[in-house]
């Protein structure tokens, strides 16, 4: 997507000096949209790592570990909790590292400062500058939608690292269920026995490389590489709505 430099802005709106300035996002507005997005986004990640812990359980666990269908996590809880810890901190540096400052050209007559040049629509409600405003969040909704889809894509990432002390928990706690597992069965035939070490630790990270397939999906795309827009993860109008409260 092109933007408009400063020269294809039309019907710029002179202020004068004595005018209000052009206000941009600031703490409170910052703070209330990262916490909106991911306030919204806990359940699709939510959904994300329930349907890749129910993948672990089958693959990797015994038959007696997975009886009965669960709706909350058990294994994944770790990656959850270190993914929200994180998540306003990264979001808010993602979103106000690109939506930041104000749009405003110093208009000079005679080598004194008189006034300055905003283009309609900023603040708000619809600003056609990449800036701090939350009309420039508006017009540039779909950028910001992509922003927080990636930013929360990094999150649910980092922790699959196998040199990440959540990965090395959960790969320590599925070695040891497996190991209780096998002594329980000791007599069954080895081929029904569950795996331990090596095995399970390529298990585990065969599993965890394809968590962004699956929130991919989760948020509407294909799973296969294809966004589509991601409509599940978009809150569009809602979120238009809540920004534009700010002034």
């Amino acid at each position: 997507m092109r933007y408009p430099s400063t020269r294809q802005c039309t019907a710029a709106l002179f202020l004068l000096l004595t005018s209000s300035p052009v206000l941009t996002c600031e703490a409170e507005c910052q703070t209330g949209i990262t916490n909106a997005f991911v306030g919204n986004y806990s359940d699709p990640v939510f959904k994300t790592l329930l349907f890749t812990e129910k993948i672990i359980t089958s693959q990797i666990l015994s038959k007696r570990e997975i009886q009965g269908e669960n709706d909350t996590l058990d294994l994944l809880t770790p990656f959850y909790s270190a993914l929200l810890k994180n998540a306003h901190a990264e979001l808010h540096q993602a979103i106000f590292s690109v939506f930041r400052g104000k749009y405003q050209r110093r208009i000079y007559a005679n080598g004194t400062l008189v006034g300055l040049e905003v283009p309609h629509g900023c603040p708000n409600p619809d600003c056609p500058i990449v800036c701090g405003t939350p009309g420039s969040m508006i017009h540039y909704f779909p950028k910001l939608k992509f922003i927080v889809y990636n930013t929360f894509r990094r999150l649910l990432l980092a922790p699959t690292s196998p040199d990440s002390e959540v990965y090395k928990q959960l790969l320590a706690s599925l070695v040891r269920k497996n190991s209780e597992a096998r002594r329980s069965l000791r007599f069954a035939p080895r081929k029904h026995l569950p795996s331990v070490g090596g095995d399970t630790n390529e298990k585990l990270q065969s599993i965890l490389k394809n968590v962004t397939l699956s929130f991919e999906y989760t948020c509407g795309g294909s799973g296969t590489g294809k966004m589509n827009g991601i409509p599940n993860c978009s809150w569009e109008q809602e979120m238009k709505n809540y920004i534009l409260t700010f002034p």
